[in-house]
């Protein structure tokens, strides 16, 4: 079970919208990545709205690769950070065609 503490700061580390706001994000309030929305669908999924910031886009109208692996190594540990569990991304690799 995980501890009140945990659960507090996860509570603290959100912003209005629910969207859950790495050290960065929660000085500014708002995700730089361009997550919208955040939601627990049930126990094992979640839902994001996410658009491109400029700032990320590789081309006009084309986000960036790298933005791309960022928003899911951000958005894969929210399910067990919404369960009350601190988690980070040990490995996460990307193949592009």
């Amino acid at each position: 079970m995980p501890s009140e503490d945990v659960r507090d700061l996860l509570a603290e580390s959100r912003d209005r919208g629910g969207v859950g706001l790495c050290g960065a994000c929660r000085r500014t309030g708002a995700c730089r990545l361009g997550v919208r929305t955040e939601a627990l669908v049930d126990d094992n999924t979640a839902r994001f709205d996410v658009v491109c910031p400029e700032s990320f886009e590789s081309g006009p109208g084309v986000a960036h690769g790298g933005w791309i692996a960022e928003v899911f190594a951000d958005a894969m540990p929210h399910v067990l950070f919404s369960q009350g569990h601190l988690v980070v991304t040990g490995t996460l690799t990307v193949r592009f065609i």
